[in-house]
């Protein structure tokens, strides 16, 4: 039982030592304020450089971006104008066009006009022909038919 008493006693003084020494470690054990705050510091920059180095390069990115759609802006404002100029180019061209159809349809309608006109010309010549062959004696008919004998105006219109 005496060996009992000299172990428990050894555990208990073990016991009292261990957490004397773990309570002093744990005080006197922490890195001190400014030890903590120069790591703190040391991290704090090195985040802050990384943060900067991210916007430099986000800022780069920002610009490289708005420079190439200003450029889209040129360029989709030179196609525009480009659209505008030939816009203005077809509706030209439309009314050129237009106008020599209406030249050319007033042209075939005078042409029909004139070959009508000469149609009934030859018309009217083929049929004098034609009457004076077949009655000879109707140029002497012409003095008789001035005084405008009623029921005789068609034949002073055919001669």
């Amino acid at each position: 039982m005496q060996q009992i008493q000299e172990n428990l006693f050894v555990i208990l003084s073990l016991l009292i030592f261990g957490s004397a020494a773990f309570i002093l470690f744990k005080r006197f054990g922490k890195p001190d304020q400014s030890q903590n705050q120069i790591i703190n510091s040391d991290e704090v920059f090195s985040e802050l450089s990384k943060s900067k180095e991210e916007a430099a390069k986000f800022t780069a990115l920002a610009q490289e971006r708005k420079f190439e759609v200003e450029q889209l802006k040129r360029e989709l404002s030179d196609l525009r104008e480009r659209i505008d100029e030939q816009n203005v180019q077809l509706r030209e061209h439309s009314n050129t066009i237009a106008k020599i159809h209406a030249q050319r349809e007033a042209a075939n309608n005078a042409a029909n006009e004139k070959i009508e006109m000469l149609s009934k010309v030859r018309r009217d010549i083929v049929q004098r022909q034609y009457l004076r062959k077949q009655f000879p004696l109707l140029k002497h008919l012409k003095a008789i038919l001035k005084f405008k004998a009623p029921g005789v105006k068609w034949f002073s219109k055919i001669y």
